[in-house]
């Protein structure tokens, strides 16, 4: 069992595209009905998980807070900071799409101590992404620019730079700096959006593009982004593994693109 918990977690980090949520959460589901016959609570650990960023995908919200109070109770037992560090950051991300902004904050610093303790790899990641769209929804966006070119720079020397070029569209679309925003724009409307990888970040990256666009008023990118969203429709925007974050509704990207198009 826990040899067949590892390889579903390794199919659910593969097929991590946003056309898969569904088939994902019976991969996680299925990964936590066989660490528990493993009796392996760092392997359930990981399986609960899976199943927040797939529940939070879907827009299940009280699904969500479920798996949230269970993995928090896990991570209470399994007394690691990895787990401790995971269980703050889903208390980051539920208090921000619940509009407790102050207890997102404070979440998400908690979250940064306790992956600094257990050196969790991710963690300046999941922060970032925390703070990014935490200071977007309080206006302070600003803020957040220098960092955002930093983590540009660094990633561009690894050719792993889509996400945060979307990233820095929509930072200077929401600062009002045209020339600026569509130039990162164009960098991916180019091509119609092909560019963009179906991983795990691309609800995400689609999400910072149309902020963009409506911004611009490109009429004619709009319609290409909402023929691309609209299957989504009913979804949450997030970014999957190897965390995950909270970004708004489609259906939100949606109607912003249908007023743009009138």
């Amino acid at each position: 069992p826990a040899t067949l918990a590892y390889a579903l977690l390794a199919l659910h980090v593969a097929d991590c595209g946003p056309e898969n949520a569904t088939q994902r959460l019976a991969v996680a589901t299925e990964m936590v009905q066989a660490a528990e016959r493993a009796g392996d609570n760092q392997l359930i650990a990981q399986g609960r998980m899976c199943r927040i960023v797939d529940f939070l995908e879907l827009g299940d919200g009280p699904a969500v807070d479920h798996e949230i109070e269970t993995f928090t109770q896990l991570a209470a037992a399994l007394r690691q900071p990895r787990y401790l560090a995971w269980s703050a950051h889903f208390h980051a991300v539920r208090a921000l799409y619940q509009g407790r902004f102050d207890d997102s904050e404070r979440w998400a610093f908690e979250m940064a101590a306790e992956a600094q303790r257990g050196q969790e790899l991710a963690a300046d990641s999941l922060f970032a992404s925390e703070m990014f769209t935490l200071r977007t929804v309080q206006g302070r966006l600003d803020e957040f620019e220098g960092a955002l070119k930093a983590l540009t720079a660094e990633l561009d020397s690894h050719g792993n730079i889509v996400a945060v070029r979307c990233g820095l569209a929509r930072l200077y679309s929401e600062l009002g700096r045209t020339a600026e925003a569509k130039s990162e724009f164009e960098h991916f409307a180019a091509n119609q959006f092909a560019s963009l990888p179906s991983d795990a970040l691309w609800l995400n990256a689609i999400a910072c593009l149309v902020r963009a666009c409506t911004f611009l008023g490109d009429v004619e990118r709009a319609a290409w982004l909402y023929e691309l969203l609209r299957p989504y429709d009913g979804r949450t925007v997030t970014v999957g593994h190897p965390g995950t974050s909270y970004d708004g509704p489609v259906a939100h990207y949606l109607g912003v693109l249908a007023a743009t198009l009138s």
